[in-house]
């Protein structure tokens, strides 16, 4: 307990979006929420708390946090941009050397950039497709038609039974 300093989503999602692009990975923004998604899970499964306290819905495509959502929704489907300060995706402004770890504890940064760069592996439609396996915290929520929450406690059992192997297949 104690590892983690409260970050919000939206910052998290920068780490994702700015590491990615230092690497020369594609990210849009399915693949942020969900990434968020797994990183959220595996912070349970590493240290028994969330790494962030926003709330993601059940969506059709997967999890989504809805302000992660709309701040990079003007992308579309395609690459996010790296950037700074919200501004900086607004006005199409160009950054370069972005220091991706700042404001993270170094343990945290390290946590983020392992399991990041594991999740970038993966394209959008492999990333959606996980999440809506039979048994996991999105398909126990999903409702057709509604962004239903997905409860805490319900990522929380759901990532660490996976862990311990006790999801059935």
């Amino acid at each position: 307990m104690g590892e983690i300093v409260n970050y919000e989503a939206k910052e998290v999602a920068k780490f994702i979006v700015n590491y990615a692009n230092s690497k020369g990975k594609f990210v849009n923004n399915t693949m942020v929420n969900i990434i968020l998604y797994y990183l959220q899970g595996f912070s349970y499964i590493c240290y028994n708390e969330p790494l962030f306290q926003d709330d993601f819905e059940a969506w059709a495509y997967g999890p989504r946090i809805p302000e992660v959502y709309t701040l990079f929704s003007m992308f579309g489907l395609e690459k996010i941009r790296p950037y700074n300060e919200v501004w900086d995706l607004f006005f199409y402004k160009k950054v370069e050397n972005i220091n991706y770890r700042e404001g993270f504890s170094e343990r945290i940064a390290d946590f983020l950039e392992i399991n990041v760069t594991n999740l970038l592996q993966y394209t959008s439609q492999e990333l959606v497709a996980s999440t809506q396996k039979k048994g996991t915290a999105w398909e126990k929520i999903y409702e057709d038609g509604r962004k239903n929450v997905i409860p805490k406690s319900v990522m929380k059992n759901y990532f660490i039974s996976t862990m311990k192997g006790e999801q059935k297949k």
